[in-house]
């Protein structure tokens, strides 16, 4: 089969060993985990997951948990605020083919669940969402989550689960030790929250947490009780700036095609922000060209990047291959139909994105 570029590929032996050492590190410090899907939104990738031990599947949104739930995938934590009567309606339907959880952090989405609960005449697991530095959303710690973990503890239908957090990236970790001490804190956070609430009598069964940057450090987070992490599936080169992974544990690629050479130290390849995405960090440029460390992508149009290069030292020829590992993976398969698995340089199958594009 010819693959024509730009296209996506993965490596199924870094892929797999990723899915297993991280399922591993969990496992061992008996950590559920449920991974976040959105990084390949594929039932493939998923059910490799599962076989490795995941106990269901985190998704984004309630369209790309329909898909994994028509594929059998059952149970299914949505990781996202729900608020409108079109997703009260979208979590009806995914609730009559799984066991859905949702995160919730305010009274307006509370209302509406319990409200759906009794329409569909079935309870609703909940997770509170206690709110951290990124202030994405949540609820703050102290009074503010004790009063309204009991307000939604009081409503009708809904079935109180446990905390619920994420901590994001912070680009100011520079060190393991860094990166090992955040990950305490997060669980740290999490587990405080749990003590406060259980002091007012409210049992907290589950502790969810977890990212591919923390969940590395699993032995530093044991009082969760799961694991979201989704990234570390392929990581990409923000994992590798933080020092979460090597560039050899990357396995989402792009194969993309030098297709002009305008003048010395300046050549066009035929991926643009529409395969690599727009995410840069500081004057990294747009990914990192393997076995090219020296040279830089500069800027990216929808269908070229621009890459620069001392001439005198780098030398590339028009038709040639490159390989390039994103900034963050995440972005890939949401514009793909399929990736392409390969195994030893060799083509080995296609993989549907069959979530691409469920965003709602």
């Amino acid at each position: 089969m010819v693959l024509s570029t730009p296209f996506v590929w993965v490596d199924l032996d870094k892929m797999e060993n990723n899915i297993l050492t991280m399922a591993r590190g969990l496992k061992k410090n008996c950590i559920q985990h449920r991974p976040h899907i959105k990084t390949h939104k594929s039932i493939e990738i998923a059910k490799k997951q599962l076989e490795a031990g995941a106990v269901g599947i985190t998704c984004a949104k309630i369209s790309e948990g329909m898909i994994m739930a028509k594929a059998g995938i059952k149970d299914i934590l949505i990781a996202c605020s729900l608020v409108g009567q079109d997703k009260m309606d979208g979590l009806s339907e995914l609730m009559k083919i799984a066991e859905i959880e949702v995160a919730v952090d305010n009274m307006v989405a509370a209302s509406q669940l319990s409200y759906l609960s009794k329409r569909i005449n079935k309870d609703i697991k909940v997770y509170v969402e206690l709110a951290t530095h990124i202030k994405r959303g949540g609820v703050k710690y102290g009074e503010n989550l004790i009063n309204f973990t009991k307000q939604i503890s009081g409503l009708k239908g809904i079935s109180f689960e446990g905390l619920f957090g994420y901590v994001g990236v912070d680009a100011s970790l520079k060190t393991k030790n860094q990166l090992r001490s955040y990950a305490k804190e997060e669980a740290n956070n999490l587990l405080r929250a749990k003590i406060l609430l259980e002091r007012e009598g409210i049992n907290v069964k589950n502790l969810s947490g977890g990212s591919s940057i923390t969940s590395i450090f699993p032995q530093e987070q044991s009082s969760l009780t799961e694991s979201r992490a989704g990234n570390y599936v392929f990581y990409d080169m923000n994992s590798v700036h933080l020092g979460v992974a090597s560039i050899e544990e990357c396995a989402l690629k792009v194969k993309s095609t030098v297709v002009s050479i305008p003048e010395a130290g300046y050549a066009t390849i035929d991926a643009g922000s529409k395969t690599l995405g727009s995410d840069t960090k500081n004057d990294r440029g747009f990914g990192y060209i393997v076995n090219h460390p020296n040279v830089k992508i500069y800027k990216l149009n929808e269908e070229h990047g621009f890459i620069s290069y001392d001439h005198l030292n780098t030398n590339f020829k028009i038709g040639q291959k490159l390989d390039i590992i994103p900034n963050h993976s995440c972005i890939l398969p949401n514009v793909c139909d399929y990736i392409f698995g390969f195994r030893k340089g060799s083509f080995i199958k296609e993989i549907r994105i069959d979530a691409r594009g469920k965003n709602y």
